[in-house]
C-alpha cells in the first residue's frame, strides 16, 4: 500500500525527535550538576 511507508517514516522521525530530546535533556541535567558542583566547592 501507499501509505506504508510514510507511516514508517513518520514513526522512525518522531522516536529520532525524542531520542534527540532525551539526549538535549540528559545534557542540561549534567551542565547543570557539573556546574552547580563547580559553584558549591
Amino acid at each position: 500500500p501507499d501509505g506504508e511507508p510514510e507511516c514508517a517514516e513518520e514513526k522512525r522521525g518522531s522516536l529520532h525527535v525524542r531520542k534527540s530530546e532525551l539526549i538535549e535533556v540528559e545534557d542540561d541535567v549534567y551542565l547543570r550538576h557539573s556546574s552547580s558542583l563547580t559553584y558549591g566547592s
